[in-house]
């Protein structure tokens, strides 16, 4: 969970993250009601 960034930082750092840990890594973003 990333708070407080903009996304298309938070996608860059799930991204490499996932290269870095050789895991597959899905982005979901929350919506207020």
């Amino acid at each position: 969970e990333i708070q407080g960034v903009d996304e298309k930082l938070a996608r860059e750092a799930f991204r490499l993250a996932g290269a870095k840990l050789s895991v597959t890594t899905t982005f979901v973003k929350r919506f207020a009601a």
